[in-house]
């Protein structure tokens, strides 16, 4: 097996990879048309998943990608984050998500006529009969960064969103198609800064994904490492800013008739089962017990590096933890 880490999860390629279980026939619901004709949508619903860094959406995408029930955006884990889109003005993201989320059939070649104003390469088929989603960061893509867009910016990382072209943008989007919006939420803000302040490996900031997946780094090679606990105190506050932002984020969402629904980490970690439960009932998603067993056995790339335990890859971990304690974030409004 060859492996890479993203977003703090090892990635293992195994034959299981992005390939539909056995013998199973992709899922089409009761009426639903071939494509070529306008889709007359079901109760399922679309949807996106919106995230920061280290909150283990990565992995939630892999899985979800096994699943025939859903349709996955891609081939990129994050399509309309910059580094895939590129520049986007929020208008041409409106038209791009129009497009998607519509009830029309698809018209991949107008998609990615749009697309690739500014993407570095085209968006892959994908199945308007069934939910269809993706994960991305709520943040402008346009460039080049002007005073405005800087403000702009700015403006959205303090929860500043009532003005912003983007931000006026996806409410449109969103609530004329009736989308699902999902919030990643990681609760427990010192192993979540903790993820972060890891950075390369070693207590500098990066990403110890890259550095895995262009082999500079085996996970064997991964040494405990002492932290210093003045910057680590800066990375919880910062954590702790994120979870509030999002969860009046997932307020303002509700108040303008947006479903918005939490995913917590956590629980993706302790109970898959009970997660992909909630998820899909959540978007109107039917999928057996035997279906989803079968599919949450399969392998995927990317699994869980570290253990909870940070004793396991922190020197000074009593320190830590007697400054710290235990941390966790206001439970999200709505998770049961």
């Amino acid at each position: 097996m060859n492996s890479l880490l993203i977003d703090g999860h090892l990635a293992q390629s195994s034959k299981h990879n992005h390939c539909a279980k056995k013998g199973a026939q992709p899922a089409v619901r009761p009426g639903s048309p071939r494509f070529g004709t306008d889709i007359n949508m079901s109760s399922a619903q679309n949807f996106i998943i919106l995230f920061t860094e280290k909150e283990g959406t990565s992995a939630l995408i892999q899985t979800l990608r096994n699943f025939d029930e859903v349709s996955i955006l891609g081939p990129h884990l994050e399509p309309f984050d910059r580094p895939e889109c590129g520049g986007m003005p929020a208008a041409t993201l409106e038209q791009c998500l129009d497009h998607v989320f519509d009830d029309t059939s698809l018209d991949l070649k107008s998609l990615n006529k749009l697309y690739l104003e500014t993407a570095r390469s085209a968006l892959a088929p994908f199945d308007k009969r069934k939910a269809v989603g993706f994960k991305m960061r709520y943040f402008p893509k346009e460039f080049p960064l002007s005073p405005a867009r800087l403000r702009e910016f700015r403006q959205l990382a303090q929860g500043k969103y009532a003005s912003q072209p983007f931000h006026k943008a996806m409410l449109r989007v969103l609530k004329k198609n009736d989308v699902m919006v999902f919030f990643a939420f990681r609760r427990n803000l010192l192993n979540w800064a903790l993820s972060k302040y890891h950075g390369r490996g070693n207590g500098w900031p990066g990403h110890l994904q890259f550095s895995m997946a262009n082999g500079a780094k085996r996970k064997k090679d991964l040494k405990k490492i002492r932290v210093n606990c003045q910057r680590l105190g800066i990375l919880v506050s910062r954590c702790e800013a994120i979870h509030s932002r999002k969860l009046k984020l997932m307020s303002l969402f509700r108040n303008y008739g947006i479903k918005s629904h939490p995913l917590l980490y956590e629980e993706f970690i302790s109970n898959k089962i009970q997660y992909f439960e909630n998820m899909f009932e959540q978007i109107g998603v039917d999928v057996t017990a035997d279906s989803l067993l079968e599919t949450l056995d399969m392998d995927i790339e990317l699994q869980k590096v570290h253990s909870e335990d940070i004793s396991q890859f922190v020197k000074n971990h009593q320190e830590v933890l007697d400054q710290f304690g235990e941390r966790l974030a206001p439970m999200p409004p709505g998770w049961t």
